[in-house]
């Protein structure tokens, strides 16, 4: 399988709940070789780091809670891409697909607000 989809729950509210404020729905295209496919997941966890910093954030300093979240979605869910619902509100919410495994590389093709 060349294509597989992901929810990406991230920023989280740090000042009193811990629960994720944004949702990035990824769609990753696999470009390397396909016996290396096996660590899509841990590049994609690489590039949840560089994008959305540390795995672990606290919140008021003091209470550990994870500042982003990786779940597979189906492709169905991925087209939907639903916002999280905070105070009534709809947050900002992005769609993203990245080219990953040519040589090493890690490619946004595109990006986009939904």
């Amino acid at each position: 399988m060349k294509e597989k989809y992901w929810l990406i729950s991230h920023n989280a509210d740090t000042t009193e709940t811990g629960l994720p404020m944004r949702r990035t729905y990824v769609k990753t295209i696999w470009q390397g070789f396909k016996a290396q496919q096996s660590s899509e997941k841990d590049i994609l966890y690489d590039f949840c780091s560089s994008r959305f910093g540390n795995k672990t954030v606290y919140v008021q300093g003091v209470a550990p809670c994870p500042n982003w979240e990786v779940t597979p979605l189906t492709k169905e869910h991925f087209e939907k891409a639903l916002p999280i619902m905070w105070g009534g509100y709809r947050t900002k919410t992005m769609s993203i697909e990245l080219g990953i495994g040519k040589r090493g590389a890690v490619n946004v093709l595109s990006e986009q607000e939904v």
